[in-house]
């Protein structure tokens, strides 16, 4: 597990900033929930490296481990370079990762996110 928490901590080795298509952004959504949702890290992992647009990757991971609570992905994604305390998500309603967190009910993930410079003020998108 040591080598695959490495690999998320440096998953900025190879940024790329491709725009995803729709159908991309999707499928990534999906296999990140997936994997989050059961702790497969070295799944986060392999989806991160393989995405054409890492930084979108990298902040939608931390978004997913928020929403379902996942503090040990929360804690190794807030190391990786590009992990962005003003992102939104585009693909659900532009809602922040402190937003998501706060949502879940995760006091941890929440304090973890504010000690990380995330703005208790940041303005995120509609809830539905």
């Amino acid at each position: 597990v040591k080598t695959t928490v490495q690999e998320l901590r440096s998953c900025n080795m190879a940024t790329r900033h491709d725009e995803l298509t729709w159908k991309e952004k999707l499928d990534l959504d999906n296999g990140l929930r997936d994997a989050l949702l059961y702790n497969n890290v070295q799944r986060v992992v392999k989806l991160v490296s393989g995405c054409k647009d890492t930084k979108y990757a990298i902040n939608n991971s931390l978004y997913w481990a928020c929403v379902y609570g996942n503090e040990d992905a929360v804690q190794h994604l807030l190391t990786n370079q590009l992990v962005d305390p003003q992102w939104c998500n585009p693909n659900w309603g532009n809602v922040t990762c402190l937003h998501a967190a706060a949502i879940s009910g995760n006091t941890v993930i929440v304090q973890s996110l504010l000690d990380n410079h995330w703005k208790v003020d940041a303005v995120g998108g509609q809830l539905f």
